[in-house]
């Protein structure tokens, strides 16, 4: 996974996403390609974890995803942590 501060924002793989809490359109991977879906994307208060809530059409409803991101003190570890509805799943990338 690539993750790059660009002049308009933070890119994650082939996604960049603006950091100042407005939504925006942007194409995600999806099975047979790519899918249209919502984004905000913000720091949180504390300025530590960069917070992504996506929603995009499954199945025809509407389903809304929330990441928090968030590295380690030396950075070499990325914590992501994902809720959609009642379920949260935790990833745990390292630097190699």
């Amino acid at each position: 996974m690539t993750i790059m501060m660009m002049p308009t924002g933070l890119m994650i793989g082939a996604v960049t996403y603006k950091l100042d809490g407005s939504e925006q359109t942007v194409d995600l991977p999806a099975r047979g390609g790519t899918q249209p879906a919502k984004v905000k994307a913000r720091w949180d208060d504390s300025g530590k974890k960069l917070v992504i809530e996506t929603t995009r059409e499954v199945n025809g409803n509407s389903v809304t995803t929330r990441e928090e991101r968030s590295l380690s003190a030396d950075g070499k570890e990325m914590t992501v942590e994902t809720k959609t509805g009642d379920q949260t799943r935790k990833t745990v990338f390292t630097k190699s």
